[in-house]
C-alpha cells in the first residue's frame, strides 16, 4: 500500500518510545476486520471520538471498501502464531467533505484501545497516518479528520500535528454519556507530499 515501506514492520512511538507492530489490515481477513471493529466499538462505547451511531458493522465494511491505507497497530510479540488483540486502527478513506474528480483529499481516522491513548499518542498516530496517506498510491494532498466537540484530547491532538478547524456541524452524532447529539469539528492539513515525512523517517524499523 505504500511505496517506501513495506509493512510489517516495527514503529516506535516518538512521546513515549512505546514500539508497536504495523501490519496492513486484509480486507478479506474476517477475524482482523472484526479486530478493527472491536476496536472500534469499544471506543463508542467509551466516548472515545466515535459516535455510538457512527459505524453500524455495514458502514465499517463499506468504509474499507473506500480506503486506500488501512493498518492495525500490535504490541511486539516473538510467538508469531500467538492471536492478540489490537492496540490501535488507522484508516485513510477517500473524504467524504470534499467533492472532486479527482482523488486528493483523504480523510483520517484514529482509533486507539485504553492502553495506547492520551494526547501525546494520538498526534503520534495522527503523524503516522498523515505519512501514510502522502505515501498511499494516491498521494493524497488533503487530508480532512472529524472530531467531536466535546473530545477535547483528540481535538489538541490533532492541533498538535498541524490540523485546523474549518467547519463546525451541528448536532452530527450521539456520543456516550452526552444527552441528545453533539456537533463535531472538521479540521483539516494540507499535506506536502514532497516534504512530509515518510514511514521510513517516524522511527520504523523492519
Amino acid at each position: 500500500m505504500t511505496e517506501r515501506v513495506s509493512r510489517p514492520c516495527l514503529w516506535t512511538l516518538p512521546s513515549c518510545f512505546k514500539t508497536l507492530h504495523i501490519e496492513d489490515l486484509n480486507k478479506d481477513d474476517e477475524s482482523k476486520r472484526q479486530a478493527a471493529f472491536q476496536l472500534v466499538s469499544d471506543a463508542a462505547q467509551r466516548a472515545d471520538n466515535i459516535g455510538t451511531d457512527e459505524f453500524p458493522v455495514e458502514w465499517f465494511d463499506l468504509l474499507l471498501q473506500y480506503t486506500d491505507v488501512a493498518v492495525l497497530l500490535y504490541k511486539p510479540c516473538d510467538d508469531e502464531m500467538r492471536p492478540q488483540s489490537p492496540l490501535g486502527f488507522i484508516a485513510v478513506p477517500e473524504c467524504r467533505f470534499a467533492n472532486n474528480v479527482h482523488r486528493s483529499a483523504c480523510q483520517l481516522m484514529v482509533v486507539t484501545a485504553t492502553e495506547l491513548s492520551g494526547r501525546p499518542v494520538w498526534r503520534d498516530l495522527a503523524r503516522l497516518g498523515v505519512a501514510l496517506a502522502a505515501e498511499s498510491k494516491h498521494h493524497y494532498i488533503d487530508c480532512f479528520v472529524e472530531v467531536f466537540v466535546p473530545c477535547l484530547e483528540h481535538v489538541l491532538a490533532m492541533r498538535d500535528e498541524g490540523f485546523i478547524i474549518t467547519a463546525c456541524i451541528p448536532t452530527s452524532g450521539m456520543l456516550a454519556g452526552q444527552m441528545g447529539h453533539v456537533d463535531s469539528y472538521i479540521m483539516y492539513k494540507q499535506l506536502d507530499v514532497f516534504g512530509t515525512h515518510c514511514v521510513r523517517d517516524l522511527h520504523c524499523f523492519q
